[in-house]
């Protein structure tokens, strides 16, 4: 039987040594570039619309909402596509000081519409 995973994995970082810990630890463990997002307000490329972005990628829109205000009080939130590796992607950014939506450090899969 096959297992769902989920689209996006998510994690708020209230310190940016933190944040950069857990992308060394996501990039030591073969999570590529292209599977790890990041939206701080300490440089890189500029971020519109957090909510609507992680929507799009499947995130509910409550939680979306909830990365979004966290981006917004200037935490860094990385978001991972973890490709079947859900729970490493999960451990990494928790051991690292990562919290999330509460109740929810993995995002389940969301319903396909019928």
């Amino acid at each position: 039987m096959a297992m769902e995973h989920t689209p996006l994995v998510v994690g708020v970082f209230d310190a940016d040594e933190k944040a950069r810990r857990a992308i060394d630890e996501l990039k030591d463990a073969g999570f590529g570039y292209d599977q790890v997002g990041v939206a701080t307000q300490h440089g890189g490329a500029p971020v519109n619309n957090l909510r609507d972005d992680l929507m799009h990628l499947g995130v509910p829109k409550e939680q979306a909402a909830f990365y979004d205000n966290e981006f917004k009080s200037g935490h860094t939130v990385i978001s991972i596509r973890p490709d079947g590796r859900d729970e490493e992607a999960s451990n990494i950014l928790h051991r690292n000081g990562a919290y999330d939506y509460p109740g929810a450090f993995v995002m389940e899969q969301p319903p396909h519409p019928e």
